[in-house]
């Protein structure tokens, strides 16, 4: 229109009415400016859509009609807002969007562009930075509309606003120092950034707040920032393939009652963990654990009557819908597995469990090292991300048998504000039992959604980026088995913050073993961002500061490169002798004893296979930095397992992009302390024949508690100090053994013990040493009754060399059963044997076999020499074998009278005493006389009766 005004001004005044001309030429801008008004103060705008109930899709993949400006220029202010623009660059083209290599061709998985745009700045030297589209439409009625959806397809990043109002970004970083703010936003600038994908990747519209989009009955605009990833980018693509109103009652699709990525995190020690979650109620919620029952398995009930509850924090999260809700659990026990479970009787989670490992400082343990996650990075779709992702930590816990934690080197996802990424990231089961500890990356800065899903320890207000980021965006600290942890927001350059904080802590913490820190942007790193002057500022700041707090080691990502350093202190690399690799020198593989200020830098792979850079290419393979001991970009997934003891960390990286994990690096520092030796007897006295082992009693440790003592060695020498291979127990002498063991750190460790053989001492040889009976006979076994007293000592009896009997002084008892067991005496409570052992001055001089029987019953046990009775206890063992089952046994007080008839029952016969032996044998044959006649006429009288 502005043309054939010109035209006709030009036509007017070739006719020669100058006053006419001017007239005319008045009244056409008067006209034109009516129009504007009428048209809404543009002179282009492009086909509308109008929504309503039947037809709420206002954008569709094809069918748009879009103006679009790629003439490497921004617009003016107003582009996004009104409903016409008044600039001739903008064109007008239906459906998607893009170039590859200045043509229309395939980017990838059919994503062809139906409208080309101009690729090249002048000259075709690099790409255009960013592109500028918009759409309008309409919709009957504004106030029905309660969610606005859709869906769209990106090359490199990409802003879309509705009426001004930003409804979705992906992509917004550089990832090259191109705007002088390196890793920042790009929105707005007119630069390159995003993700450098491969291919189109795929983003969402999800607007809850629709009241917030002032939208009208007509004229509502969609507008979009479209990025280039770099100047050499091959491609470039935008189609928005759905935006839809939703109408009516709000989309069913909305969640209720529901829960998401579930986390479990560190706590600020060994004995509590964090709990985050994602949920749709806005009631009390909470945390139940318990320790999980003998025999529970996977299925069976929570049991909620045993668990102990914790009500949630909560607040409103930045994803329409949900609330955000946290939980410390605290005063774990040990070596215990526990059951929980989140949510409320809206909506419980299933139950998952964590397992709380061996706690107190000193304590070994192991944690998992992730290198950026960066779900959505590009390579792949946002499943393969998730799936490399959890292929990496299933496979990690499998091959180390587990890990007390996982700490993250930041970007967790790659867009900040994408929910999708988010679930993806929280996606892996393992992350429900494995506590984690993230840290900001310049892909998760810049969004509230951070501390959303984040519920970290001791998080301080000190190098944080909370305006942008959140609460749980501070560096913040925490200690495991006495080791302290400290975990910076690199985002923020403010490095006297981050120097104060790391000061406070240290000062909290004054014990703490080992000091490693965590950051994301890699300070020693190889690939794309080793010439970045953000990183080049960090670089130069915060090696001393680490070096002058005594920091053990520094873990980093960013770089997606493998880089590990030789010990730098103060920025200055030590290399040790004959382990130079810009020589052709093996890298060292363990530093033993580091000098203060020495600080090891670890820099890790991408964990989830996202994306990889390459090396640097202003840096020469072969003259790479003074600090490179090892490198390398093999584009494969990797982790690390940092294995801790009180005087070792162990730093084991590996591939992780197959079933079997393969090595890939190892280093370990190692602070050497002397192992110790503990020997029993320090002096020992053994007699001559002993046996003797110089070993027993005797052990050895390293300092982390390892055994050592099938290590030890032993050097023997005489009292003369000549070697000898043994002590010699066969004669008397004396020996110094001195014990030497060496850790495997090289560490040695000594002691000494002194042995003295001596002859066993001898009894006085004046002295005798005789077992006797009451009735002074000899006897070597005794047999009493259960229940007696028994006096064993009473039964020796000892005479000096003149046969006096003499006092039993130095004469010492020892008793043992049937069984060889040393006890304390006879016991004659209970039938048993023993053997009673007399020793004077430690030598045996007699023994005594006991016997304890029970008490008889009346029975007389026989014998043919009844009258072969022992004075002094008036019993008679003999008879002439016939039972005596009512009497006393017949007794003799003098032995000279044969017992009773033994007749059962029958009373004992007690014959008067003689008192002569001459007499009692004239009595004894008168009595046979008397006897014999008897018989005699006995024997007639039965004759006569026959």
């Amino acid at each position: 229109m502005k043309h054939k005004l010109a035209v006709f001004q030009r036509k007017i005044h070739s006719g020669g009415s100058r006053l006419l001309a001017r007239g005319l030429a008045a009244c056409a801008v008067a006209l034109l400016l009516a129009l504007t008004v009428v048209l809404g103060g543009a002179f282009a705008r492009p086909a509308s859509a109008k929504a309503d109930a039947k037809n709420p899709d206002v954008v569709v993949s094809g069918t748009t009609e879009w103006q679009y400006r790629d003439d490497d220029a921004q617009p003016a202010d107003g582009w996004k807002t009104s409903p016409a623009v008044t600039e001739q660059a903008w064109k007008t083209g239906k459906g998607s969007l893009g170039a590859k290599l200045g043509k229309i061709a395939d980017l990838g998985d059919g994503h062809t562009p139906q409208v080309l745009l101009t690729q090249y700045r002048a000259g075709g030297l690099q790409d255009i930075p960013a592109y500028y589209l918009r759409t309008t439409f309409d919709v009957t009625d504004p106030n029905a509309v309660k969610t606005i959806t859709g869906s769209f397809e990106y090359d490199d990043a990409a802003f879309i606003y509705i009426n001004g109002v930003k409804v979705a970004e992906v992509g917004n970083k550089s990832e090259n120092n191109y705007t002088g703010n390196m890793g920042g936003d790009i929105e707005g600038q007119h630069t390159w950034g995003g993700t450098n994908a491969d291919k189109p990747q795929t983003g969402t519209i999800n607007v809850t707040d629709v009241s917030a989009l002032n939208l009208k009955a007509t004229g509502n605009v969609v507008a979009v920032e479209l990025h280039n990833g770099r100047p050499a980018s091959s491609d470039v693509y935008f189609d928005l393939t759905k935006l839809t109103l939703n109408t009516g009652a709000p989309d069913p699709g909305q969640p209720t009652g529901d829960l998401k990525a579930v986390s479990l995190e560190v706590g600020a020690t060994e004995a509590s963990r964090n709990i985050n979650w994602l949920g749709t109620s806005t009631a009390e919620s909470y945390v139940e654990y318990v320790a999980k029952p003998a025999g529970y398995k996977e299925g069976d009930a929570f049991p909620e009557d045993a668990a102990t509850k914790v009500t949630a924090t909560q607040a409103a999260a930045t994803r329409a819908g949900y609330q955000s809700n946290k939980v410390t659990l605290s005063n774990l026990a040990a070596n215990t597995t526990y059951l929980y479970r989140v949510g409320n009787s809206e909506k419980w989670s299933d139950p998952a469990e964590f397992s709380v490992r061996a706690q107190g400082a000193g304590q070994s343990f192991n944690f998992l090292f992730a290198g950026d996650p960066q779900i959505g990075a590009g390579n792949g779709s946002i499943q393969d991300n998730q799936t490399g992702w959890s292929n990496t930590l299933n496979r990690a816990l499998k091959k180390l048998g587990g890990a007390d934690f996982l700490v993250s080197a930041g970007d967790q996802i790659n867009d900040r504000g994408n929910e999708g990424q988010y679930d993806a990231y929280y996606a892996p089961e393992a992350l429900k039992s494995l506590a984690e500890a993230t840290t900001v990356g310049n892909h998760d800065n810049g969004s509230m959604r951070y501390t959303d899903y984040n519920n970290m320890p001791n998080v301080s207000d000190k190098g944080s980026t909370a305006s942008l980021t959140g609460a749980q965006s501070g560096d913040y600290w925490y200690t495991y088995n006495g080791v302290l942890f400290m975990d910076l927001n690199s985002n923020n350059l403010t490095t006297s913050e981050h120097k104060a904080f790391m000061q406070d802590a240290i000062a909290k913490n004054p014990n703490a073993k080992w000091k490693i820190v965590v950051f994301h942007h890699s300070v020693y790193s190889l690939a794309n961002h080793y010439d970045d002057s953000d990183v080049a500022q960090r670089r130069r700041e915060l090696p001393p500061v680490f070096s002058e707090l005594g920091i053990d080691a520094v873990l980093m990502g960013h770089d997606h490169y493998f880089t590990r350093t030789y010990l730098i202190k103060n920025g200055t690399p030590v290399i040790p002798e004959g382990h130079n690799v810009s020589k052709g020198e093996d890298a060292p593989t363990e530093a033993v004893n580091p000098a203060a200020g020495e600080v090891f830098y670890l820099t890790a792979n991408s964990a989830s296979g996202s994306k990889y850079y390459s090396l640097n290419r202003s840096l020469n393979p072969n003259a790479l930095p003074s600090w490179v001991a090892h490198q390398g970009q093999s584009k494969r997934q990797t982790i690390t397992n940092v294995s801790v003891t009180a005087n070792e960390l162990k730093f084991d990286t590996y591939y992780t992009d197959q079933d079997e994990l393969q090595p890939l690096d190892s280093f370990t520092i190692k602070r050497a302390v002397a192992p110790t030796i503990t020997v029993e007897k320090a002096d020992e006295t053994v007699k001559v024949g002993d046996a003797f082992d110089p070993m027993t009693g005797v052990t050895a440790k390293d300092a982390d508690g390892k055994d050592l003592t099938d290590r030890v060695t032993v050097a023997i020498k005489d009292k003369d100090g000549k070697d000898v291979r043994y002590v010699d127990t066969s004669k008397a002498g004396s020996y110094t053994i001195t014990y030497s063991v060496e850790d495997a750190y090289g560490q040695s460790a000594k002691a000494t013990k002194t042995v003295t053989v001596k002859e066993a001492a001898k009894p006085e040889t004046k002295l005798s040493y005789k077992l006797l009976d009451a009735e002074g006979k000899a006897v070597s076994a005794v047999t009493v009754k259960v229940g007696d007293d028994f006096d064993a000592l009473s039964y020796l009896h000892v005479y000096d060399e003149t046969g006096k009997e003499v006092a039993k002084d130095g004469v010492t008892l020892r008793v043992t059963d049937a069984t060889g067991a040393e006890v304390t005496k006879v016991d004659t409570s209970a039938a048993g044997e023993f053997t009673v052992s007399y020793e004077a001055n430690g030598v045996e001089v007699a023994s005594l076999k006991v016997t304890v029987k029970k008490a008889g019953n009346g029975q007389n046990p026989g014998g043919n020499n009844g009258g072969n009775n022992q004075s002094g206890n008036g019993q008679n063992p003999g008879g002439n074998g016939s039972q005596n089952n009512g009497g006393n046994g017949g007794q003799n007080t003098n032995g000279s009278q044969t017992g009773n008839t033994g007749k059962p029952g029958a009373k004992p016969v007690n014959l008067p005493h003689t008192g002569d032996d001459a007499f009692a044998l004239v009595g004894g044959l008168a009595i046979a006389g008397v006897l014999l006649v008897a018989g005699a006429l006995a024997w007639r009288l039965a004759q006569k009766r026959r």
